[in-house]
C-alpha cells in the first residue's frame, strides 16, 4: 500500500513538472544575470547616442529654418534697392570669406606647426575606439580653423583604405588639406627635430618651437595601456616629453588626455604662451581637481573666494591651490 502511494505520488509530480512552462519559472528575474554598473553605463550611453542621431536631422532643420526667418526678418525690413545691395554684400562676404579660408589652408599646410599624428597603434583598437578616434581628430582639424593658427597636420602609417582613413572619409577628410604618409615618422622627419608627447615621459615639454615636429600617438584605448608611444619612440632613439601638467594642475585621474584635447592645448599655446592659462582653458574640468597658482601670478581676488582656496608650499614657494 505504501510502495502504491508513492508511485502515485511519484507520477502526480512528474506529470505537474511536465506542464510548467520553463519560461514561467523565475519570472521575477531572479535567474538572469545582474547587470554591472559598467554595463549599465554602457547601456545610458547608447540610449542617448542613438536619441541624439535621431534627433539630429531636426535640429539642423530648425537651425536652417532659423537663419532663414533672420534673414527675412532683415529683408522685410528694406526697400528693393537696400535689399538688392543687402544681397550683394552678403554674397561678397562669404566669397571673401572662403577665399580667406582657403589662403589660411593653403598657409597652414605648407608653413604651419607641425603636428603628427602616428597611425601605427590602430590593429590595438575595436571599432568602437577608431570611431571615437576619428571623431577626436576631426575636433582637432576644425580647432585649427576656429582658432586661426596655422598647422601643418602630418598623419603616418596611414594608408587609404586602412580603419582610420575610412572611418575619417565620414568627416570629408578627402577635402582636409593635410599631409598623409603610409611610412612611419621616424623615417620621414629629421630625428633631431621630433618630439614624441607621451604621459610616460619623464622630461617635460617647455615650449613649442616652430621647426619641431610633435608627435601624437592617434591612440584610444579604453584600458590605458601604458609606455606604448614612450617605448616606440626610445626604440628609434627619439627625444620624448610629456606636456607640464604635473607643475600647474591636480589632476582627478591620469595624465592620459584624449587627442583633441592635446591638440587644442598645443594650439592654444602657439596662440599664448602661457602653460597654466593653456590648461585652464583647454583641460575639462571634470579631471581636475586644483590647479596651482603662484602667489605672484595674477589670479582674480574674487574668483579664488567663490572657488575655494588654500595656501599649500610647493617647492619653497607659496601657491594658490584653487579647487572645484
Amino acid at each position: 500500500m505504501k510502495q502504491e502511494e508513492e508511485d502515485e505520488a511519484h507520477e502526480f509530480l512528474g506529470n505537474f513538472i511536465n506542464v510548467i512552462d520553463p519560461s514561467d519559472i523565475n519570472k521575477n528575474g531572479r535567474d538572469k544575470k545582474k547587470k554591472t554598473k559598467k554595463e549599465k553605463k554602457k547601456e545610458k550611453r547608447e540610449h542617448l547616442k542613438e536619441k541624439r542621431k535621431k534627433k539630429r536631422p531636426e535640429e539642423k532643420k530648425r537651425k536652417k529654418e532659423k537663419k532663414r526667418e533672420a534673414l527675412l526678418k532683415i529683408l522685410n525690413n528694406l526697400n528693393e534697392e537696400e535689399k538688392i545691395a543687402f544681397l550683394k554684400e552678403r554674397k561678397l562676404s562669404e566669397i571673401k570669406k572662403k577665399e580667406e579660408k582657403k589662403q589660411f589652408l593653403i598657409k597652414s599646410y605648407n608653413e604651419g606647426y607641425k603636428i603628427c599624428f602616428n597611425c601605427s597603434f590602430q590593429n590595438l583598437m575595436e571599432e568602437k575606439e577608431i570611431s571615437s578616434l576619428a571623431k577626436q581628430i576631426f575636433l582637432s582639424y576644425h580647432y585649427m580653423l576656429k582658432k586661426k593658427v596655422p598647422v601643418q597636420f602630418h598623419f603616418t602609417h596611414m594608408n587609404d583604405n586602412d580603419d582610420i582613413s575610412s572611418t575619417l572619409k565620414k568627416y570629408s577628410f578627402d577635402k582636409w588639406m593635410v599631409h598623409i604618409h603610409k611610412d612611419d615618422y621616424w623615417n620621414i622627419f629629421n630625428k633631431d627635430k621630433i618630439v614624441v608627447l607621451s604621459p610616460d615621459a619623464s622630461e617635460e615639454l617647455e615650449e613649442i618651437k616652430k621647426d619641431e615636429v610633435y608627435i601624437i600617438s592617434a591612440l584610444v584605448d579604453r584600458s590605458v595601456s601604458k609606455n606604448l608611444s614612450f617605448y616606440q619612440a626610445s626604440l628609434h632613439g627619439l627625444k620624448t616629453r610629456k606636456l607640464p601638467l604635473e607643475k600647474y594642475i591636480k589632476k582627478k585621474k591620469s595624465n592620459v588626455l584624449n587627442v583633441n584635447t592635446v591638440v587644442e592645448i598645443l594650439i592654444h599655446y602657439i596662440k599664448t604662451p602661457n602653460w597654466l592659462k593653456v590648461f585652464e582653458t583647454c583641460i575639462p574640468q571634470k579631471k581636475v581637481m586644483c590647479f596651482f597658482y603662484d602667489s605672484s601670478s595674477s589670479v582674480n581676488e574674487d574668483e579664488r573666494i567663490i572657488k575655494g582656496d588654500s595656501e599649500i608650499c610647493i617647492n619653497g614657494k607659496k601657491d594658490i591651490q584653487v579647487h572645484f
